[in-house]
Parts: structure tokens; sequence; C-alpha cells
């Protein structure tokens, strides 16, 4: 998908990207006028016609990954599981199954946080980690079709 171009932090051109303009061609693109005929009016218009994300930085679009992956997470493992007795993860084994269904690391340091109930907090609006017991569950409908305001 073409969105990773934006999630580069854009200060001077990277050395390993060949067509610079590109990338610059792209975020005027999706921060231009012609965007705003694309899709509804919800969530990509913040009133004066600029889509929501037009202006993200590298943080934001970090943080909204997060929440996406920890929200496919939670639904995920309980799906995959299939176990009633089961209501979520374990923040001690979130790290682990965040690593087997994602291929990748999840280092709460890389968010400025010490652990990972510091994490879920930064991201609360999506996952939350409920008691008793203490486990991560998502705050979001399984199908995302039904959060979208329309």
């Amino acid at each position: 998908m073409c969105i990773s171009f934006l999630i580069l932090p854009i200060s001077r051109p990277p050395a390993d990207i060949p067509s610079f303009s590109c990338c610059k061609l792209l975020s005027t693109f999706v921060c231009s006028s012609e965007t705003r005929n694309l899709g509804s009016q919800s969530s990509k218009d913040i009133g004066t016609g600029e889509p929501l994300f037009c202006n993200f930085g590298f943080e934001d679009w970090a943080l909204l990954s997060l929440r996406f992956e920890l929200h496919l997470l939670a639904h995920a493992f309980l799906h995959d599981c299939g176990d009633p007795e089961r209501s979520g993860i374990y923040p001690d084994h979130l790290l682990f199954y965040y690593s087997r269904y994602f291929k990748k690391g999840l280092n709460p340091k890389n968010y400025g946080v010490d652990n990972v109930e510091e994490l879920v907090g930064l991201v609360r609006d999506a996952v939350v980690l409920m008691c008793p017991p203490k486990v991560l569950e998502s705050t979001l409908a399984a199908e995302l079709e039904g959060n979208v305001e329309g």
C-alpha cells in the first residue's frame, strides 16, 4: 500500500530512495483538494475539507498502527483460541503473542513507556486491560465496518 511513504519522517531526502520527488508527489496528492471528493465526509474531513491524516507525523502513524494491530490481536486470539475459559491475553504474554501473530517485535520503550500496561494505556480507546482477570480486550467491535460512521 502506498501509505507507507507517508510514514517516513520526511525532513530530508533519504539516500536509499532514488525518487524522493515521488514521495513528495504522493504527500501532495493526499493533502490536495482532489482527495476531498474521493470519500465520504465523515472521518476523512476535519471540517475544512482537509483529510484528518494530512498532517500526521511519524508518531501519529505509529500509534494508529499500534491501535489497529492490538485490536486485531485481541480479536484474533479469541477466535483462534476457541476456549470460552480464556477471555483475552494476559499482559505478561502480550509481547509473545504480538511477535507470533505479526512476525515482528513489540518494545514498549519504543513508545516511551516502561511496560505493557502503560503501552496499552496509550491506546485505551482501542484496547484495554480488563479486570479480573487482567487481560487485553478490544473496545471495538470485531467487524470494523460497524465502527464507521456514515
